[in-house]
């Protein structure tokens, strides 16, 4: 590939190799690729995923001084070797200086170790339900410094920094995203499939064989269904004369337990039990069907089903007995029995016995009354059929669970096997997904707080559900609602929590320490002349209500109405180089440009106990249609 062929870049790269071969014609040198220098040279670089192998030089075979070359978005592990001549100035990216003075065109080698990129570790399957918050942690190792996501269902997105994907998605369906994680060295990606569903109930898995299940992203607990496999049917053998019919096997039994808890991202055995298999011989030997659970017996169990008896023997019309259907043993919040196995039928019908059917998700098992196998009910399997005529092999159970049918043996020398049983099964529905994490943005006023005031506590969450406060010293400052009211000096630690619902966690509590101070005791005696002001002295000069060191102060106090919010302040107003301002906001990160009125003694706001020189003022700002406002008095002074 050609990337750059000018009158002062001429470079290439060959990817597979990992390649990059470039001359600088600039005395100022110039960028291609991944390669930055500050003056003319020739240089390539060799990269692989753990390495990466740099060669400079000076054709030229004129500069003196240093060439100056910076490996973009490579950080170094460690520097494997180096020329004389070269040094390592940088590991993060990797820069190198080297001396080519009196080199004559030599070539300067280094290698370094690479820093690796990102390997994403996070769950690779998450599940949701439409119109349900949920947020989903990205993890990945060697410390990336950014994520991103494509892919992601309507109503989801993924936060650049914190790498969580969170969100209400909108549209039930299966999505294939793609994840990725970011260090100075590279990207490393992740496919991540994303089961929206409109109920729980529709988020359903179903084993037939035996293996592991990882739970997804956001399960907290699944209801589990069982059902142990079918028992094997009787065999038949007639070494000499006469006739031989085995016993139909029993159906496996059926167990649900409601909820299992279970923990995304670990792994569980299901164990799905293999029908019986019949065997040949001894005579009046039965095979059951195995047992299915999941995770452990102790979670949720279903028996497998009796096997009917083989009949091997010299004798005329001997029959086997069918598997008894039965539920002991099993572990659930509901059992129920698989079906009995018909006994193989000597004169006048002549066949093997039916297999019993499985026990179904709200009923036993049906038996067998005939050669035929028994029929399935809701969720079970069919029981096998038995040999009706001539010489022949009982038929297998259905699935799940189904007892095999029994063989018939008629003829001399023969051996017939009974139908194999159906194999068990699990059903794996989820129950519960974990709610969505949430957190609180709070930050206390800074500074000191003063005794007697109030302030407004102001704490969002990230879920946007209400936010509540508590102090932990009421003689210090008490909270009512969003209220604080500061009472004494000393120090108290203001909580913001939010206990989340049926959909959010409880966000984890911010403290925030106030420091309060006892009530100032007046004006500063500076008058605005001193070479000392300070933007302390100056608002003890503005604001507060004396006139002297000696005089009553009072400090500025706020009230709340459901329309407005107020402050009240004795401010000086005989200094004609002196300014007083209100600003009012309704946002702090906003333009402090909201309108404020204000009335003082013309509006026969009352001036009791106010000095000579000050005026007791009232800045009111609406706040019907605003969650949130904020007022400030700014002081100005000019010499």
């Amino acid at each position: 590939t050609i990337l750059s062929n000018t009158d002062t870049v001429q470079a290439v790269k060959n990817p597979a190799l990992g390649v990059v071969a470039a001359i600088f014609w600039n005395t100022s040198g110039g960028t291609a690729d991944l390669l930055t220098v500050n003056k003319s040279c020739s240089v390539i670089v060799r990269e692989t995923f753990n390495s990466i192998s740099v060669g400079i030089a000076d054709p030229t075979q004129s500069l003196t001084g240093t060439i100056t070359v910076t490996l973009k978005g490579r950080a170094s592990l460690g520097t494997w070797s180096s020329d004389l001549g070269v040094t390592v100035t940088g590991t993060s990216p990797i820069t190198l200086s080297v001396n080519v003075s009196g080199s004559k065109g030599k070539s300067f080698n280094a290698s370094f170790s690479l820093a690796p990129s990102p390997v994403i570790t996070s769950n690779p399957e998450m599940v949701a339900i439409s119109g349900k918050p949920l947020s989903f942690q990205v993890t990945a190792d060697n410390n990336p410094t950014s994520f991103d996501a494509t892919g992601l269902p309507p109503g989801l997105s993924i936060n650049a920094l914190s790498g969580v994907i969170s969100g209400t998605p909108t549209q039930s369906g299966t999505y294939a995203a793609t994840i990725s994680a970011t260090n100075s060295t590279g990207t490393g990606y992740a496919n991540l499939t994303i089961t929206v569903a409109s109920a729980t109930s529709d988020l359903s898995y179903t084993y037939d064989s035996s293996t592991t299940w990882t739970c997804p992203a956001n399960v907290t607990a699944v209801q589990v269904e069982c059902w142990g496999a079918g028992g094997a049917g009787g065999s038949g053998s007639k070494p000499v004369n006469g006739n031989a019919f085995g016993g139909g096997g029993a159906g496996g039994a059926y167990a649900k337990k409601n909820t299992v808890p279970v923990v995304p991202g670990s792994s569980y055995t299901i164990t799905i039990g293999t029908g019986g298999v019949s065997a040949l011989s001894p005579s009046l030997t039965t095979v059951p069907g195995g047992d299915t659970w999941f995770g452990s017996a102790t979670n949720c169990l279903a028996k497998g089903g009796a096997g009917g008896q083989s009949v091997i023997s010299p004798g005329s019309g001997i029959v086997g007995s069918g598997g008894s259907g039965s539920s002991a043993g099993s572990v659930g919040d509901v059992v129920y029995a698989g079906g009995s196995g018909l006994a193989g039928q000597a004169s006048p019908i002549n066949t093997g016995g039916g297999g019993g059917g499985s026990a179904g998700t709200s009923s036993a098992g049906t038996n067998a009354t005939s050669y035929l196998g028994a029929t399935a009910v809701t969720g079970g399997g069919a029981g096998g059929n038995g040999k009706d005529s001539g010489n022949g092999d009982g038929s297998p159970g259905g699935s799940p669970g189904g007892g095999g049918g029994g063989a018939r043996g008629s003829s001399v020398g023969s051996q017939s096997v009974g139908g194999t049983g159906g194999n068990g099964r699990v059903v794996l529905t989820v129950q519960a997904v974990a709610k969505a994490t949430q957190s609180i943005n709070f930050v206390l006023e800074p500074g000191t707080a003063t005794a007697g005031t109030t302030r407004i506590l102001s704490a969002t969450a990230t879920s946007s559900l209400p936010v509540t406060f508590a102090s932990s010293n009421p003689a210090v400052a008490t909270v009512s609602g969003s209220t604080l009211t500061i009472i004494a000096a000393g120090s108290a630690t203001i909580t913001a929590t939010q206990v989340g619902d049926s959909q959010y966690e409880a966000a984890a509590p911010v403290e925030q320490t106030l420091t309060v101070t006892s009530a100032a005791s007046g004006f500063s005696t500076w008058n605005g002349n001193s070479s000392t002001m300070t933007p302390e002295l100056l608002s003890k000069y503005a604001i507060g209500g004396a006139s002297n060191s000696t005089a009553t102060s009072e400090q500025p106090t706020t009230s709340l109405t459901p329309s407005l919010f107020s402050m009240t302040a004795v401010v000086r107003t005989d200094d004609p180089k002196l300014t007083i301002t209100p600003r009012a906001t309704t946002s702090l990160v906003g333009a402090w440009d909201y309108p404020v009125a204000t009335t003082g003694a013309a509006q026969s706001v009352s001036q009791a106990d106010v000095p000579v020189g000050c005026e007791r003022k009232v800045f009111t700002l609406d706040r019907s249609t605003n969650t949130k406002v904020f007022i400030r008095l700014e002081t100005g002074y000019t010499p």
